[in-house]
Parts: C-alpha cells; sequence; structure tokens
C-alpha cells in the first residue's frame, strides 16, 4: 500500500491519507475532535510520506487554516475528522 501511495498520491494527498491512518490507530475522542496520543513530529511525518519536514509543515499548516486540524506543541488534533474521511 505505502508503495502504491508514493507512486500515485501527490504529497498533500500523502499527508491526508497518513493523518487518516493516524487518527485510526493513535486517536483517542476529545470534545473538539479526535487527538493523535502519540506525539508525531513534522520530520516523523515526513518519513513517513517520503517528503521534505519543509513540505510537512507547509501542508499541515494548511490543514490548520482550513480547520481540518490543530497542532498544539507537539500533539495534532484532527477538528474535523469528517473532512479526512475518519
Amino acid at each position: 500500500g505505502m508503495v502504491q501511495m508514493l507512486g500515485t498520491m501527490s504529497v498533500g494527498e500523502r499527508i491526508v491519507e497518513s493523518l487518516r491512518t493516524l487518527a485510526n490507530v493513535y486517536g483517542t475522542r476529545v470534545p473538539g475532535g479526535i487527538e493523535l496520543r502519540a506525539p508525531f513530529s513534522h520530520e516523523a511525518i515526513a518519513n513517513m510520506v517520503g517528503a521534505s519536514r519543509q513540505w510537512v509543515t507547509m501542508e499541515l499548516h494548511a490543514l490548520e487554516k482550513k480547520g481540518i486540524i490543530r497542532i498544539c506543541k507537539r500533539t495534532i488534533v484532527v477538528i474535523a475528522p469528517e473532512r479526512l474521511g475518519v
């Protein structure tokens, strides 16, 4: 699945897919969304999706501006899980 994802999806799509998977595996429902229980650095996500840390940072901030996620210190909260398909 990872090889197919790397070959067929844009970086933004791979980040969204990774957030969807992380939310399903490591997420805990909290008031206001789904909090990822384990801290995932931008660098760790970059390694997962095969992109640079800077690209991941840019894409995560874009998702935050769209109201899909909230980044709090080293924690990501998916505040609009339906927009990620979670």
